[in-house]
């Protein structure tokens, strides 16, 4: 089921423009999700003249982001998805490169606004920053599911139907 559209599909069922318009018009309004970052928005979202077509993320969408190492995806990834628990947003994030625990370190560090070594010892940083890490912790742990390195695209949907049901 496309959540946005309220469409019942097959993996190879063809879906017709009435058909979306009409499940569109039978749902009602479906605000976009926000990246965190205005401009981004406003940009990808075709306002203010930028000539794009008005696309938007919506929850339930699966972003997938390519390009070869050290570009920044997994900064861009981190960041997106503290921008969506902080909008109270669950997020599933799947990395074929970097190490679960380093995401995880990110992320934290992110959304705690504390600094990288108090991330993973406690015994850095002053008491307001490993206050404001076990907080970090807890949302992530309630918002955030990380997977490392599925192989196939069948492992791919089961880690998505897999995190769709928690």
């Amino acid at each position: 089921t496309n959540k946005l559209m309220g469409l019942a599909t097959g993996d190879n069922e063809e879906v017709r423009p009435a058909q979306i318009l009409a499940a569109a018009d039978a749902r009602g309004y479906v605000p976009p999700v926000s990246t965190g970052w205005p401009k981004l928005d406003e940009a990808m979202s075709g306002s203010e003249g930028t000539g794009y077509g008005g696309f938007h993320y919506y929850e339930g969408d699966m972003w997938v982001v390519g390009a070869p190492s050290g570009h920044g995806k997994s900064t861009f990834g981190c960041n997106i998805a503290v921008n969506l628990v902080k909008q109270g947003l669950a997020s599933l994030y799947i990395t074929w490169e970097m190490a679960k625990e380093e995401l995880m370190r990110r992320m934290l560090c992110n959304l705690g606004d504390f600094s990288y070594s108090v991330a993973f010892d406690l015994t850095k940083g002053n008491e307001a920053e490993r206050q404001r890490r076990v907080e970090s912790a807890q949302t992530l742990d309630a918002f955030v599911r990380i997977y490392a390195k599925p192989q196939t695209p069948e492992e791919v949907q089961a880690v998505v139907r897999r995190h769709k049901m928690e």
